[in-house]
């Protein structure tokens, strides 16, 4: 497992500033494109990219006019978004993570209770090279282009 260190601030996706280091983690492998899970405090977490969205690998489609399960088109985005992360960060010795933080300081989670933030690679966000690599969207807005 690769050794995480963990900074905390309230951050954008595009522009990270500067922090200090707060605590450490431990990566353990993607969930898919744009959840990964951590060992943070010995808890294992799953970090939801914020800021992006890829395409589903499981559970239900989000492509309108469709029904049911994830549709293949939209599995096989999902899943090379998956191996791609997979590949960056077994390939990788130094990843921070940064968590959004709320008003009073807390890490924000969504609403699946999963804490909001970014891995820094070598101080690249891994959020930007998904969308810069074509394997994400921006969330909320961005066009959901596997579902085509």
């Amino acid at each position: 497992m690769k050794i995480l260190r963990t900074l905390c601030f309230a951050f954008s996706v595009y522009s990270v500033p500067a922090a200090v280091l707060a605590q450490d983690a431990r990566y353990v492998s993607p969930v898919d494109g744009d959840t990964i899970y951590i060992l943070l405090d010995g808890e294992l977490e799953r970090l939801r990219l914020k800021g992006i969205d890829t395409a589903e690998t499981r559970g239900r489609t989000f492509c309108p006019g469709q029904r049911g399960g994830v549709r293949p088109r939209e599995y096989q985005a999902g899943v090379a978004a998956a191996e791609w992360v997979e590949r960056v960060l077994a390939t990788t010795d130094v990843i921070e993570v940064v968590f959004a933080r709320e008003a009073d300081g807390t890490i924000e989670r969504d609403g699946f209770d999963r804490p909001l933030g970014d891995l820094l690679i070598y101080g690249v966000s891994l959020s930007r090279e998904l969308l810069t690599s074509g394997y994400a969207r921006p969330w909320p807005r961005g066009e959901r282009w596997w579902c085509k």
